[in-house]
């Protein structure tokens, strides 16, 4: 129940049943009232929705349905459940960069080198870049960062790439497939490559800038 102060009136709010809520407003003279009912089924599932997909920490690419392992599921046939790539060397395949060049993942590194998996669509991806952009400068030198647009448009990624102010370099994966080489299923997926092209660690789901810095100094730089 919520109470509204103010000079002529106060209201309350009830929430009742499935179909809709019941607001009753009352004259500051107690002499007038009227009740209006507003249906809201509809807002309140599509509420609910968006605040499910947030509150697992991720998105799910193509199929736009959550996934339980706090991320978002990618799209085109790319598996059910997350690999255990640790210790397996990166795709050599190649991808396209922002600069409308190719490049692969072990090129993009410089040594030890964090590769964010991420879509303009994809609430918690977004969240979290201005995120790596702040870990990309503070530990610049020890280690390399790329990001690869999930399953999306150059145009897409460009502009979510401006939009969050991110500077390291950007690619395309344009089908997934450097997602499932790397063994991930959903968004955003981080991992963590070390000097000889191993991958040591995957996450999946949103970092905030501690998490982050905190994961590459433990299990990429120790």
């Amino acid at each position: 129940m919520i109470d509204r102060g103010g000079p002529k009136w106060a209201g309350r709010v009830q929430f009742g049943s499935s179909s809709g809520y019941r607001q009753r407003v009352v004259g500051a003279s107690g002499t007038r009232s009227k009740t209006i009912v507003v249906t809201i089924t509809g807002l309140a599932a599509f509420l609910f929705a968006v605040w499910a997909t947030v509150a697992v920490g991720g998105w799910v690419a193509g199929s736009g349905s959550s996934s339980s392992s706090g991320g978002i599921r990618a799209g085109g046939g790319l598996g059910t459940e997350a690999q255990d790539t640790r210790g397996a060397t990166v795709p050599t395949e190649t991808f396209e960069t922002f600069e409308e060049g190719e490049s692969t993942v072990a090129a993009a590194a410089t040594g030890p080198l964090v590769v964010n998996f991420f879509a303009a669509t994809c609430v918690p991806c977004v969240s979290e870049m201005p995120a790596f952009e702040e870990v990309h400068q503070k530990m610049r030198g020890q280690v390399s960062f790329l990001g690869l647009s999930v399953q999306e448009s150059l145009e897409s990624g460009r502009a979510i790439a401006e939009r969050t102010g991110v500077t390291y370099p950007l690619g395309r994966d344009p089908d997934g497939s450097l997602l499932a080489g790397m063994g991930g299923i959903v968004m955003p997926t981080t991992a963590l490559v070390d000097s000889n092209d191993r991958i040591v660690a995957l996450h999946s789901g949103e970092l905030t800038a501690d998490e982050l810095e905190t994961l590459i100094t433990e299990e990429l730089l120790r």
